[in-house]
């Protein structure tokens, strides 16, 4: 239980605004449910395909959009960051999903459960402001080399953000 109220509840308020908006037709709560949770035995793998799949919609909408003669530069210009957002994120997850079908030598659980052992998620926006590309990258497991990682992509996300403000 929620200390605000229902799930059903929670759903109305967060989603009040889309009420107003005639097209596309407003999630209702039972679609919203059915679709946000993870079913019970679901593989690893499932979630992937369908963020695949979603993902490839996006593109595809996307590119249908930027083709339209009646966009502004901005707009274009927005169009084709989204693009790009997404198809580095359909990237990232055939990374993950290569990535869960090699479980470490010898471990026996893992290959019936698999786990992301020994990688993070980068979430990068610089190419997107709102919506981040993620990226798979190799950890290593101590503290030092963490902070080490750490220090050098915020001084690389420095310099990129300096880059895209300065005008050219």
């Amino acid at each position: 239980p929620l200390p605000f109220g229902s799930d059903a509840l929670n759903f109305r308020h967060r989603f009040s605004v889309f009420r107003k908006v005639p097209q596309p037709v407003p999630l209702s709560y039972e679609d919203y449910k059915m679709h946000s949770e993870l079913k019970a035995g679901m593989s690893p793998q499932q979630p992937l395909m369908i963020a695949a799949e979603a993902l490839d919609s996006a593109k595809i909408l996307i590119t249908e959009a930027s083709r339209r003669t009646s966009l502004l530069p901005a707009e274009l210009l927005h169009c084709r960051q989204l693009l790009k957002v997404a198809i580095a994120n359909r990237v990232f997850l055939l990374m993950v999903q290569k990535a869960l079908q090699k479980p470490p030598p010898g471990d026996v659980k893992s290959r019936n459960n698999p786990t992301l052992t020994g990688y993070a998620v980068d979430f990068d926006f610089t190419a997107q402001a709102n919506f981040p590309t993620m990226k798979l990258v190799k950890t290593d497991s101590t503290p030092a080399a963490a902070a080490s990682a750490a220090d050098k992509k915020a001084t690389a996300n420095d310099k990129k953000k300096k880059a895209m403000a300065t005008p050219s």
